[in-house]
């Protein structure tokens, strides 16, 4: 199930024409002929735009995103170009959140009014709160029903995942204001035992490192015969050695303050030695998608 949305200017002269160019340039959207795909690698937030000329069917749509699980559908209600908007239920509200910083950015670039078919109202504008207040109660919907299909979720407490959300898209500033030398890892989910969750960070033993907060567990990669080993593999696509993952509180002592921030400097052989010996089997790798709020 998807929360929709449709986008369309005050004036439909040329809309269709300038569809794209609403998209070119910013970071993380696909551009195909009517289909847009945005999808942030950091933060693992996607939602989908189609692009709708009623009367033209046919061409609305690409092939090759079957797997988004959405159904594009003309409505009869819009008797000229429009953009449909679908974005998931039954995921964390930073879906939304991201969503939403989106949604202003562009739609209120171009003035673009629109239509939510969920509640069947009309605005001039886009308004952020209006529509995170509708996806929670669309997702909450959502949630209710699976539940009573008894479905198994994994979650997490809302202001975790937002942690995680926010850490994960100011990364990549942080690396560049710290500058070479120091790492600055994503914050991902792994499963542990009995249905939980973990919040892991990846910590190359020959590395320098700075631990993302609100991290319950490293993920140990032992690269120090090889310094610059992960920082390889990942550019080639290809999984590094993993030693396994430890709790944070075995590295504790071993951290020092950066700025507003704790670091992990390389271990000496005994102590990574020992961190290894320590270490246990690492779960399944979580996507974003996969851990609800609590």
């Amino acid at each position: 199930m998807s929360y929709d949305l449709y986008f369309f200017p005050a004036a439909q002269k040329d809309f269709a024409e300038a569809f794209r160019a609403l998209f070119e340039g910013r970071p993380h959207y696909a551009l195909g002929e009517s289909q847009v795909m945005y999808r942030n690698p950091a933060t693992g937030v996607y939602f989908s735009l189609e692009l709708v000329v009623p009367g033209d069917a046919e061409d609305n749509g690409d092939e090759g995103d079957e797997d988004e699980g959405t159904e594009w559908v003309e409505d009869p209600r819009f008797g000229a170009p429009y953009i449909f908007f679908a974005i998931h239920l039954l995921r964390s509200q930073v879906f939304a959140l991201e969503a939403a910083e989106e949604l202003a950015a562009w739609s209120g670039a171009a003035g673009l009014g629109l239509f939510d078919p969920q509640s069947g109202l009309f605005a001039d504008r886009f308004d952020p709160d209006v529509f995170l207040a509708g996806w929670r109660e669309a997702n909450d919907a959502e949630r209710a029903d699976a539940a009573a299909r008894a479905e198994t979720l994994l979650t997490l407490p809302a202001t975790a995942n937002e942690q995680t959300w926010r850490w994960n898209a100011g990364r990549e500033a942080l690396r560049q204001s710290l500058g070479p030398g120091l790492a600055v890892p994503l914050l991902q989910h792994l499963a542990g035992p009995n249905g939980a969750v973990r919040r892991v960070f990846v910590w190359a033993l020959g590395s320098a490192t700075i631990v993302p907060p609100g991290a319950e567990w490293a993920l140990l990669i032992d690269d120090r015969a090889k310094p610059g080993l992960l920082a390889r593999l990942t550019r080639k696509n290809q999984a590094p050695p993993v030693a396994g993952v430890v709790p944070i509180a075995a590295l504790t002592l071993g951290m020092r303050p950066e700025g507003e921030h704790r670091r992990l400097d390389p271990p000496d052989a005994a102590r990574a030695a020992e961190l290894i010996r320590q270490a246990e089997p690492p779960g399944e790798r979580l996507p974003a998608d996969a851990v609800l709020d609590a």
